[in-house]
């Protein structure tokens, strides 16, 4: 079957930035064939499409991609529902049905707008998905009536919730790791771990992007969405299949208790210049946020899981930090799982100093993929998980209100609380410090 992918807000940052290159690169890679895909950006004016490849892959490039065989544009009005109906018509196929896939690279409201309009267009049929890019919701209640909307016209089988962690190499390899291997399986439990750290870092600030970040802040940008799912595949059981895989994160993150004494387990910070940036001389917006929760489950009481993330911080870092319970001071206990391009894993060993002594230091017992290994970057993994209506990767509905449910207690203290809440901290300080 055809796929016909159109992308609303293709020529926007996402657009040139990954979704052009990544597209590019599964044609390359022959993962997709030119035979097999349309690509149609959606705009409010006319768009020459080599402009737009050459500005995402460079001139050279974009001469020689076969992306520029089948990259097209539909020049409508997106607030009229008529244009809807002309882009369902254009869309049509005389001898067969293509899968159409509506990818809504554009800010939540316009998200919103456009899927209800395709639904009153009647560009909902069975062979049409929809993609959704984060956040979904800014709160819990926003994020109830965004899952209403979208699916007055479209079913959750339709819906592609997009969260590109999830589309990380060792997000997708955590499960196995976990599971095919006597080494962490034996000891995946509360009685040898101690503590869990999931850290996403950042040593760049808001970059320019005062108007989105007042409206944001760390939790709501990194932790209700990437870490916590990140969190969830950390516990989650093995499933049957792949496709089982958003219901067992679903379970675990039900086992994951709301958050409790949030005056102690929910840290916000703000690094010290912001508030000279976003012109906005009491803003209380967080740009460092740690929260610490815990589970129900009998196998991990009393264990704190810390979800951290902040900008201007010492070092950009994305990982798991899986604290061993020690039974004496001095052993080594710290197992880091990267959730970054290198995807390796890091094991803490202690070991005597060759030569004529009995002194012992800390060393590393590393994996990491070979630097010629054929690996894939995130949003490659959507768009070909998409296209092959994979859904394990993707967040359901269910997983995106729990999920605020766990966290909304935060938000809610935060707003309540004066600023002597929040801590301020110099550029390039570590995280562990503030």
């Amino acid at each position: 079957m055809k796929t016909k992918l159109v992308i609303f807000g293709l020529t926007g940052d996402l657009g040139r930035r990954k979704l052009l290159p990544a597209l590019d690169s599964l044609l390359e890679k022959n993962e997709i064939s030119p035979d097999e895909i349309e690509v149609i950006g959606v705009s409010r004016r006319e768009i020459q499409p080599f402009e737009i490849l050459e500005s995402s892959l460079g001139f050279s490039r974009a001469e020689n991609s076969k992306l520029s065989q089948i990259l097209s544009f539909f020049e409508m009005n997106l607030a009229e529902e008529t244009e809807y109906k002309k882009l369902k018509k254009y869309l049509q196929d005389e001898n067969e049905e293509s899968q159409i896939l509506l990818y809504l690279s554009v800010p939540p409201a316009s998200a919103a707008q456009i899927s209800t309009l395709a639904g009153k267009a009647s560009l909902n049929g069975k062979n049409v998905k929809i993609l959704f890019e984060k956040p979904f919701g800014i709160d819990l209640k926003s994020a109830h009536e965004f899952v209403s909307r979208t699916a007055e016209f479209f079913s959750e089988k339709q819906i592609f919730r997009i969260d590109h962690y999830l589309a990380k190499e060792m997000a997708q390899n955590l499960l196995i790791l976990r599971h095919k291997n006597v080494l962490f399986s034996q000891i995946w439990n509360g009685k040898s771990i101690s503590k869990v750290q999931i850290v996403a870092s950042e040593q760049i600030g808001i970059e320019g992007r005062g108007t989105f970040y007042e409206q944001s802040g760390a939790l709501r940008d990194f932790i209700q969405s990437h870490l916590i799912q990140i969190l969830a595949l950390f516990l989650a059981d093995f499933p049957k299949s792949w496709n089982d895989l958003p219901e067992a994160r679903f379970k675990a993150l039900e086992q994951i208790e709301k958050l409790q004494n949030p005056e102690e387990n929910a840290i916000r910070g703000q690094y010290q210049t912001y508030r000279e940036e976003v012109e906005n001389p009491k803003s209380c917006v967080e740009t460092f946020a740690k929260i610490r929760l815990f589970s129900k489950d009998e196998n991990w009481k009393n264990v704190p899981f810390e979800l951290i993330s902040g900008k201007n911080l010492s070092e950009k870092r994305s990982e798991i930090r899986i604290h061993l319970r020690k039974t004496e001071e001095n052993q080594a206990n710290l197992i880091q799982i990267s959730l970054d391009d290198s995807a390796s894993v890091k094991i803490e060993l202690a070991t005597k100093i060759p030569g004529l002594n009995r002194r012992t230091e800390i060393r590393n017992l590393s994996f990491s993929y070979d630097e010629n290994a054929t690996t894939a970057e995130a949003y490659e993994k959507v768009l070909a998980e998409a296209i092959r209506d994979e859904k394990a990767f993707f967040a359901e509905s269910d997983e995106i209100l729990r999920a605020w449910e766990i966290l909304q207690p935060a938000l809610d203290f935060w707003q309540n609380s004066s600023e002597e809440t929040l801590r301020f901290y110099k550029k390039g300080t570590d995280w562990s410090k503030i």
